[in-house]
């Protein structure tokens, strides 16, 4: 049976691993859509980021309420800053 402890590390092992395969994503990204349009690079960016949130958070992770509403630099500014806390 597993300690608490293992059962931490194990969480811990799994969460890094889904950051690394987000941010090797969101790095291929860059390369691939370097000369799109901002509408392209924000909806890249909000499949793997909030897939990515959907996995961690088991599935319950809930798009923020307004997303609909705000403009394409506004859903950027936000990404960057929830990938810029993740990848700290």
């Amino acid at each position: 049976m597993a300690t608490l402890e293992q059962a931490i590390i194990e969480a811990e092992i799994e969460i890094k691993g889904s950051l690394r395969v987000m941010e090797s994503y969101l790095e291929m990204g860059l390369v691939m859509y370097s000369g799109e349009t901002l509408k392209i690079k924000v909806e890249y960016k909000e499949i793997i980021v909030f897939k990515t949130m959907n996995h961690l958070y088991f599935g319950n992770y809930k798009i923020p309420s307004d997303w609909d509403f705000i403009s394409l630099e506004e859903k950027d500014k936000r990404l960057s800053k929830l990938i810029n806390l993740l990848l700290k």
